[in-house]
């Protein structure tokens, strides 16, 4: 009998330590959507070209056509990246607010932004939208 309860409980322990394997890595998922209309936000790889891994639709308590990239890390080393995106302007259009986390990124015009993750800051979602505005025809009628 004793045998068969040491059996079970080394068992119980190796089923126990094999669910732990992971425990400290680190996921960090960026969200990044259009706030709007007027043009599409891509995710850039090394060739600046969309990134395959970056076409993860976000379904569950994610605005529309919300996409998300998950970058994932060892726990025992800190994670640290950038991440490239691209907005691509709808013609007529033009970049009106990068917004990241819930902020507006000032002075931040042009069409590609980078995302700096790190796991020492940031545990939880990285949230980067774009909005667009239409270009008023400047100039014109004058």
């Amino acid at each position: 009998m004793k045998k068969i309860m040491l059996l079970l409980i080394i068992f119980i322990s190796a089923i126990f330590i094999n669910s732990c394997v992971g425990i400290g890595d680190v996921s960090i998922q960026v969200h990044y959507y259009v706030d709007g209309t007027g043009g599409n936000l891509i995710c850039l790889d090394l060739n600046d070209t969309e990134a395959p891994s970056c076409k993860h639709y976000c379904s569950y308590g994610c605005p529309k056509n919300s996409h998300y990239i998950s970058v994932n890390g060892n726990g025992s080393t800190p994670l640290k990246t950038n991440i490239l995106f691209k907005a691509i302007p709808d013609e007529g259009y033009k970049i009106k607010n990068w917004i990241l986390n819930e902020q507006v990124v000032e002075d931040k015009k042009d069409n590609v932004f980078e995302v700096y993750v790190n796991s020492e800051e940031s545990t939880n979602a990285i949230i980067l939208k774009v909005e667009f505005e239409t270009i008023e025809n400047e100039g014109l009628g004058e």
